[in-house]
């Protein structure tokens, strides 16, 4: 848990979904770690509280890694609210598990083609993310699995073990 994620627009996001009716539950995985990441979750779970969202939004907690697997394939979509910046490997891990993901991260727009539009939302803008979660809610199944295979795919690959041993090496000469 920390400010560098921007859950604070998911618990937006949220809140704007359970007024359009829709049925969820949002399970945000993670702890704080350094000092002021500890205020930081304090400030979200009183947002939580404040928002009357305490039936849609839980608050995990730590997860070993050996562990997080089992979260990816119990869920419907995976939501990463960082900035543009580098690929994070959980949205990777994530993808590979074949879950749809949304992130703000514009970062992923030339990975994700002509998905990339759909599955992009503006980075801090509640109504953004909260439209991208609704259409994804009433796709139909079989092209849930069409963006599904779609990001399998893609991180598979683009991001193996072969590849990414031989841009390693190339990074050194080696």
């Amino acid at each position: 848990i920390s400010k560098i994620k921007d859950y604070e627009t998911l618990i937006k996001a949220a809140a704007i979904l359970r007024d359009r009716g829709l049925a969820f539950k949002v399970e945000i995985v993670g702890r704080p770690v350094m000092p002021y990441d500890f205020e930081y979750f304090k400030e979200l779970k009183k947002a939580v509280a404040n928002l009357g969202l305490g039936d849609f939004i839980e608050f995990i907690g730590f997860i070993p890694y050996s562990q997080i697997a089992d979260y990816y394939k119990e869920s419907d979509i995976f939501i990463n609210l960082a900035p543009t910046g580098g690929i994070d490997k959980a949205v990777l891990e994530a993808m590979a598990s074949g879950l749809p993901v949304l992130v703000s991260n514009e970062a992923f727009k030339k990975y994700f083609g002509s998905f990339g539009s759909f599955l992009i939302f503006k980075h801090g803008d509640a109504i953004s993310l909260a439209d991208k979660i609704f259409s994804i809610s009433n796709l139909p199944d079989e092209r849930i699995e069409e963006i599904s295979n779609f990001l399998q795919e893609l991180v598979s690959a683009n991001h193996n073990l072969s590849n990414t041993i031989s841009r390693i090496s190339s990074l050194f000469n080696l």
